[in-house]
């Protein structure tokens, strides 16, 4: 069956284990170690399946997505055991869903390719951030040019659908290095790619290196056009797709869709309350095992669980929703919300159309160029101060 448009669900599961961690990284991981702890954190999964189904469900899931972490060092039959697991306890896949795994290119040859194929995966997520093994040493990635071009090789062969991650803004990184990666990219003809900058942690030895904001605005704009003569779309601030092959599962997230977080450190979002109800659990292992073995409703209304205010819920609908380079209706949304925020929220807009970063048509506002390149700035304006909140009274909206 089809997934129909109003009522997509997707479930994201966190497989943490690396080889190594990367420089920049700030995700949720735990060291591979050959693998000691991966069964022991596939069966506290499937044990977190079975004691959560019957609160978040029945639900048929449109889009299934294994990030991390690294989930291509994981066996294929983890991920068919997850997949099963889902389904026995009222989760059933969809004909057509989309079933995403993050790959690393050192972490899975040809053979595991074909397999993940086999076993119902049907997108890889590539991390292949540059093909510059200097930049890649630098970073503290694992893999180096030659993997990633076999890996894209092999894939190409299998006839499998990939998106590909770019990562830009790098140490030193001029226009030439960036077009560098670009054109090998644009030799295998992508479907779908990511572009991040390169964001490192406060202090970081790396960031005296960091390209000046105007030279990142113009790779942003590089980046634009030789995707672009490819075919591919820009739909989302750091996404472009050939039209078809957009990101099913990660377009829930922009699109104020409920989706499921399983796993170490998983978020997840449901559409409970008035406004919302956000969960998430602990960020090591250990925590997140003893996390597993408690009762559900030992765990519920605690630090694991938070009922959105209509301010969050407002603030989360409109930036998620600006990501979307085809914009949104605002009169729309606010139909949906206490009229006394109506007057707020298109002050605010005012403010962003008349520093440029956002254009109106009609009743939809999108995100302009310079608003794509200061995304922050947006938000900042956007967010509800206290002060804000105490001037508002909702009771009286």
């Amino acid at each position: 069956m089809a997934p129909s448009e109003k009522n997509k669900f997707g479930i994201y599961v966190h497989l943490p284990f690396c080889i190594q961690k990367c420089s920049y990284c700030d995700f949720a991981t735990a060291p591979w170690n050959q693998g000691i702890e991966n069964d022991k954190y596939i069966s506290h999964l499937l044990k977190e399946i079975e004691n959560w189904s019957q609160w978040v469900g029945p639900r048929e899931v449109t889009s299934l997505y294994f990030g991390g972490g690294t989930p291509s060092l994981s066996k294929p039959e983890s991920i068919v055991a997850i997949v099963q697991t889902l389904e026995k306890h009222g989760f059933p896949l969809v004909d057509d869903a989309e079933i995403g795994l993050e790959a690393d290119p050192k972490t899975i040859d040809k053979d595991q390719v074909k397999m993940f194929r086999d076993h119902g995966v049907n997108r890889l997520s590539l991390g292949i951030q540059t093909f510059n093994d200097s930049y890649l040493e630098q970073l503290g990635r694992f893999h180096r040019k030659k993997d990633a071009i076999e890996l894209l090789e092999w894939i190409d062969e299998l006839d499998f659908v990939y998106t590909a991650d770019i990562l830009f803004a790098l140490p030193n990184q001029d226009l030439g290095k960036l077009k560098e990666d670009l054109d090998i990219f644009k030799s295998f003809s992508p479907k779908h790619l990511s572009a991040y900058v390169l964001t490192l942690p406060e202090k970081h030895r790396l960031m005296k290196e960091s390209p000046e904001e105007n030279l990142i605005t113009d790779m942003f704009e590089l980046i634009r056009e030789e995707l672009s003569a490819l075919g591919l779309q820009h739909y989302e601030i750091s996404n472009y797709a050939i039209p078809g092959y957009e990101a099913q599962h990660n377009t829930l997230y922009w699109t104020n869709e409920e989706y499921w977080g399983l796993g170490m450190s998983a978020h997840s979002y449901l559409k409970r309350g008035p406004w919302g109800k956000r969960l998430w659990r602990p960020s090591g292992l250990n925590s997140y095992y003893k996390f597993v073995s408690r009762e559900t409703s030992a765990v519920q209304d605690t630090e694991f669980f938070e009922d959105l205010d209509v301010f969050e819920a407002l603030f989360d609908r409109i930036h998620t929703a600006l990501r979307m380079l085809s914009g949104f209706n605002l009169n729309q949304l606010m139909d949906e919300f206490p009229r006394v925020l109506r007057e707020p929220i298109m002050n605010r807009f005012a403010e962003l159309e008349g520093e440029g970063l956002v254009e109106q048509s009609g009743e939809s506002f999108k995100l302009t160029r310079r608003g794509l390149y200061i995304f922050n700035k947006v938000l900042e304006i956007l967010t509800f101060t206290s002060e804000d909140r105490d001037l508002i009274d909702i009771r009286n909206g």
